[in-house]
């Protein structure tokens, strides 16, 4: 593909993805129909890119996921930086930032980040030790915790996103980052009482 078909190609897409996202941010699914419509293209044009709307949905997810991914890969572990720092959660912030559209959408529809499976995969090297530096041993205890400040994480994204993105993703990245546990805010009884579980 030549760079000016690849050029059109890219276009086209971009308008299909956003007619999409302008529906979805109405609380409306479209149709193939009112997507091409929306974006200014035929039928046959669409279907070159994709094969129905739920295609569609599943591609924008899985590059949104990919580059959200990317957005916080480092030399650093994620949540060691996490705990010692805000640059991890200050480029994802800065990503969710950049495309809110997709986000806002996303977010009011999905009850976690599109990160599930790469966060499952750091449990054990990155957010079990965080949570143990905190003096939460028990695994429960720590899945207690980490939903609790998932949650709350998502929350405040959500609410970044519904006002606009005032704060830069510095400015949040801090707000965020005082919520993590640290070992003088756990109860005194903690430490004991997961070391006799």
């Amino acid at each position: 593909m030549n760079t000016a078909q690849n050029q059109r190609h890219m276009g086209t897409e971009r308008k299909i993805r956003e007619a999409l996202l302008s529906y979805m941010n109405q609380g409306k699914e479209p149709t193939v129909g009112q997507i091409c419509d929306a974006a200014g293209i035929n039928r046959s044009t669409f279907y070159r890119h994709y094969v129905d709307v739920y295609d569609l949905m599943a591609s924008m997810e899985q590059e949104f996921k990919h580059g959200l991914f990317q957005s916080i890969q480092g030399d650093r572990t994620i949540l060691s930086r996490l705990a010692g720092d805000a640059s991890v959660l200050e480029s994802l912030i800065d990503y969710i930032g950049k495309n809110p559209q997709f986000y806002r959408v996303y977010l009011q529809n999905h009850e976690t980040l599109p990160l599930s499976e790469e966060f499952r995969r750091y449990w054990e090297t990155q957010v079990a030790p965080l949570f143990r530096a905190c003096g939460v041993n028990q695994e429960s205890r720590m899945r207690y915790y980490y939903s609790f400040f998932k949650a709350g994480l998502l929350s405040v994204l959500r609410l970044w996103l519904e006002n606009g993105c005032v704060e830069t993703p510095s400015e949040l990245s801090q707000v965020i980052a005082k919520m993590l546990p640290a070992r003088s805010d756990l109860p005194a009884s903690e430490s004991n009482a997961s070391n006799e579980g």
